[in-house]
């Protein structure tokens, strides 16, 4: 690798670094557009009142419900990036009974750890996401961001279709599949 990929790849890191800490900003002087990493900006409204309006991502919607952890969306108090895959993702993975009794209270904690795969705590923009780059889910899982030749993301190998939705306490990217 050439200086400036481990360079920027080093400056990628620990902006997940300091998301993760809690950290309020990125140092000064550091070459990013990323102001804030973990700040909520009052202006914007919550991905909580942005997500109900984006019904491609809405059995996503209803898996954060089922799984008691909508409260991440409201924006109380931290910023989080959340890769919400597409309804047709869920389609393709389960039919309708299948979908039906993931949701259901009895998998609760199943649907809990599934759920959590898909979000990271933090606010980074996909202009800011490189290949190579590394970010931590709240399940403690990893996910590994590659950018193809025409410039487009994938994390863990899932096509990202519709970014940069952009709320108070983060921002909504979603995706192809689901991340099991």
């Amino acid at each position: 690798m050439t200086k400036s990929v481990i360079q920027f790849t080093g400056l990628i890191l620990s902006l997940f670094l300091v998301a993760a800490c809690g950290e309020k900003s990125v140092k000064e002087g550091a070459n990013t557009n990323v102001e804030e990493v973990s700040s909520i900006k009052k202006d914007l409204p919550s991905l909580q009142e942005i997500i109900v309006n984006e019904s491609d991502v809405s059995i996503f919607l209803t898996a954060l419900d089922s799984a008691k952890m909508s409260w991440i969306l409201r924006g109380d108090q931290d910023a989080y990036i959340i890769f919400a895959p597409i309804n047709a993702a869920f389609q393709k993975e389960f039919d309708e009974v299948g979908l039906q009794e993931l949701l259901s209270p009895e998998n609760r904690d199943e649907l809990f750890k599934l759920v959590r795969k898909h979000i990271v705590k933090g606010r980074v923009p996909y202009e800011m996401m490189e290949g190579g780059m590394q970010a931590e889910t709240e399940n403690r899982d990893r996910l590994i961001f590659l950018k193809n030749e025409d410039g487009e993301v994938t994390v863990n190998g899932a096509r990202i279709i519709k970014s940069n939705i952009e709320g108070s306490n983060g921002f909504i990217h979603s995706i192809e599949r689901i991340l099991f």
